[in-house]
């Protein structure tokens, strides 16, 4: 509306879809509606591989399964696990398999006549060693090689307690206050100048 422009936007994101899920809903849903830019947001666990479906009742219930999978944390889950599991996903091989996929992904929007921009989605909780750093400065990297628009939103949300912008207390997802700024944030880095957002170096 600032700009004159009549936009419409549709959404396409999953949760826990990863990066060839990704790929593939470029392929078969976005395609379709002949869009003039994908915004890709990214999120470090988009690395990890297409989980297996399960057949228990506890995990085809959504609502059983939110809740097996907060117990599953509270009791089985070990921060020195989560970290070396993250880490293991960025380097050699994990990382060798998901530039692969991110690749893919550029392919995929090209395929539609799209341009593609990268949203790096922020980490809410407060790592200390520097393991989400590495892995955003990697993606970033690799998609700027390849001409494409990134913003880095890591660390972007600026608060003395990061849990202000968790879904819940015990939940480090996003909340309505943080989804209202990383959308005024894309907003301002992406489209200031009412064009579409330029490669870089342009």
């Amino acid at each position: 509306e600032e700009c004159g422009l009549a936009v419409e936007v549709f959404n396409f994101g999953v949760g826990n879809y990863n990066s060839i899920q990704v790929a593939e809903a470029i392929r078969r849903q976005a395609s379709a509606v002949h869009p003039d830019l994908i915004l890709y947001g990214f999120y470090w666990n988009d690395a990890e591989p297409v989980q297996e479906e399960a057949d228990g009742i506890w995990e085809k219930s959504l609502y059983l399964s939110a809740f097996w999978r907060k117990v599953k944390m509270r009791v089985f889950s070990r921060p020195v696990g989560f970290l070396s599991y993250y880490g293991s996903l960025y380097e050699g091989a994990g990382w060798n398999s998901f530039a692969l996929s991110l690749e893919e992904i550029r392919l995929a929007t090209q395929e539609t006549g799209a341009e593609l921009a990268v949203a790096l989605l922020p980490e809410l909780r407060n790592l200390k060693d520097g393991l989400a750093e590495r892995s955003y400065a990697k993606v970033e990297r690799h998609f700027l090689d390849r001409g494409v628009p990134v913003v880095n939103l890591l660390g972007a949300l600026k608060s003395g307690d990061s849990s202000v912008y968790w879904v819940a207390k015990d939940d480090p997802h996003p909340n309505a206050l943080a989804q209202m700024e990383i959308a005024r944030m894309l907003r301002d880095r992406l489209f200031s100048s009412c064009r579409m957002p330029a490669s870089p170096g342009k």
